[in-house]
């Protein structure tokens, strides 16, 4: 691997802005990670989903990687909970882009698009 010399130190110095925003991710908290999303756009493909609808009542506009943590906490010992957890990660995932509602509403109604799905997961992980 090459590496430039310098004169001081016989390599080049870490660049200061390089230093400077490894000292800000350093503060960072991935749980405090908020992602906003349009409930209106969700709303018109869940219109009559009582799951949807509790998950904006309690996160209105955004929701964050901490609340899907908590989420699954609530969840866990509920048979119901995995389609509401499901739902909630998949707002935070797409957030704003306009075909989340859409690819979302399909995994839940497709049962070959749910297949693959777990398919990818099963091999993935």
């Amino acid at each position: 691997m090459y590496h430039p010399k310098n004169k001081l130190n016989g390599y080049v110095d870490t660049p200061q802005k390089l230093v400077h925003w490894n000292q800000v991710l350093k503060t960072v908290n991935p749980c405090d990670q908020r992602i906003r999303y349009d409930n209106d756009i969700w709303s018109k493909t869940f219109i009559n989903d009582p799951d949807f609808h509790e998950l904006i009542e309690k996160y209105p506009n955004s929701i964050t990687r901490g609340d899907l943590k908590q989420l699954s906490m609530e969840t866990q010992n509920d048979d119901k909970g995995d389609r509401k957890l499901f739902l909630a990660t998949m707002i935070w995932g797409f957030g704003r882009n306009g075909y989340g509602p859409y690819r979302t509403y399909k995994m839940l109604t497709d049962v070959h698009a749910i297949t693959v799905g777990f398919d990818e997961i099963r091999n993935n992980w």
